[in-house]
């Protein structure tokens, strides 16, 4: 899926100068996790999927 189907261009641009030293997102899942990282998610290798209440998080602080 097209990362520009659920976020805006402003909204694309933010998350990849957030984590600017990190290399570039390409799918959507790399835009929803970095989202959940600034909600509080870990992103360990044994963690599940970032649940409503962290993407909410970081979409609050985007």
């Amino acid at each position: 899926m097209i990362p520009s189907l659920v976020f805006d261009e402003v909204e694309l641009k933010l998350l990849e100068l957030y984590f600017k030293g990190q290399d570039q997102p390409i799918t959507l899942q790399d835009y929803i996790q970095r989202l959940a990282k600034l909600g509080g998610y870990l992103a360990r290798a044994n963690d599940l999927s970032p649940g409503n209440t962290v993407i909410w998080r970081g979409l609050n602080k985007l």
